[in-house]
């Protein structure tokens, strides 16, 4: 969106070019860049109907920023892959900066605050996609699955069909069997509601 892109230049992009966007399958894109393609194809893929996976080259221009902003869930991780990293370009998440570095891969959770920047004359590119948490069994990711995709069903009605309806509680929680998810259905200032779930990571 506009509004989180800022920087020097005289207009800052962040741009993308998608494989998935939320789980919908580009297949013009697939097609132009099939080795790419391909090795998406061949791995596990975070699906969660028109939701997920997010997959895309994403580029920042030169002297454009990505502003701080918050992921929703830490269900699902965020992956990159640097492909072309200009001097002067960097992640931060929580508070701590990282550098990407050609082929180097990093994996964070962006329910942290993160911000990015490419502060050189050059496009920074990347392979950007959405991974399942990998603290999550099977049946866990696909208790999550089940959820978000009942809530997304219900905002869907919802927008389509006007009908009386039983109120949304203030707020509903759950745990999973083995209590490493929590989840949080709450009403937003919008009039939906918004579902958070959040893996806790298994102690030793």
């Amino acid at each position: 969106a506009p509004e989180s892109i800022g920087g020097a230049a005289a207009n800052p992009a962040w741009d993308a070019f998608f494989f998935y966007n939320h789980g919908v399958r580009y297949d013009a894109n697939h097609e132009r860049c099939p080795r790419t393609s391909a090795l998406l194809e061949s791995i596990e893929l975070c699906q969660v109907a028109r939701q997920a996976p997010e997959i895309c080259f994403s580029v920042i221009r030169p002297q454009s920023s990505i502003l701080p902003h918050y992921g929703v869930t830490n269900t699902r991780l965020v992956f990159h892959l640097p492909l072309v990293v200009p001097p002067d370009c960097a992640l931060n998440v929580g508070g701590v900066e990282h550098r990407w570095r050609e082929g180097e891969p990093i994996l964070f959770d962006d329910t942290y605050e993160h911000e990015a920047w490419n502060r050189s004359d050059r496009p920074r590119l990347i392979l950007l996609m959405d991974c399942w948490n990998p603290h999550l069994t099977e049946g866990e990711k696909e208790a999550v699955r089940h959820v978000i995709e009942a809530i997304d069903a219900i905002e869907k009605r919802s927008s389509t069909v006007r009908r009386p309806c039983r109120p949304i509680p203030a707020r509903a929680t759950g745990f999973s069997r083995r209590r490493a998810i929590a989840w949080v259905i709450a009403p937003t200032s919008r009039g939906g509601t918004m579902l958070s779930v959040t893996v806790r990571r298994p102690s030793t």
